[in-house]
């Protein structure tokens, strides 16, 4: 049996932006410069939101940077933000929307961000300005391990940011935004 490395993740809403700021350079995270994603959100033909909790592939080409890159995600049926993720760098977006709507995809949501990111251990932190939704912060983990334990840690170092446990989602943007 292969077993894959899922990603695990906490994601809140940012009510005071300059204080995440602070807290993060008090322990010497360094954020990126702002880098603009256009994610383009796939489901296979017929799926509908409700279907989501039974863990469909979900497909994503994202272009940043002058990269496009697409990804396949499918959400643990327990927790939407625990998921298998694998991706893959391509050079021709266009045709490669093609493909996934011959393949029996189609092109559900578009979402647009301004994201800044840093690595801090094992934890990639990212703060997203998301257009129609506002300011987030996402931690994120790989792990093959014990996911509760990975859980636990990323909302414990959440926490310590300053985050308040009321503006913690269990939802991502695209779910986020269909709900809106």
């Amino acid at each position: 049996m292969t077993y894959h490395k899922k990603e695990i993740e906490v994601k809140a809403r940012i009510v005071n932006f300059e204080n995440l700021v602070n807290k993060l350079d008090e322990l010497g995270i360094v954020l990126s410069k702002p880098s603009v994603q256009d994610d383009q959100i796939f489901w296979p033909n017929g799926t509908k939101f409700e279907d989501l909790a039974s863990g469909p592939p979900v497909l994503r080409i994202r272009k940043e940077n002058n990269h496009v890159i697409f990804t396949l995600k499918q959400r643990s049926i327990e927790r939407e933000l625990t998921k298998i993720e694998k991706e893959i760098v391509v050079d021709n977006a266009e045709s490669l929307r093609e493909i996934l709507e011959i393949i029996g995809f189609y092109n559900v949501l578009n979402i647009h961000k301004s994201r800044r990111s840093a690595q801090h251990n094992e934890f990639t932190i990212c703060v997203d300005e998301v257009e129609g939704l506002g300011h987030f912060i996402e931690i994120e983990q790989m792990t093959s391990g014990d996911e509760a334990e990975a859980l636990k840690n990323l909302l414990e170092f959440l926490l310590t940011l300053g985050i308040s446990e009321g503006d913690i989602t269990e939802k991502g943007y695209d779910t986020l935004l269909l709900q809106k």
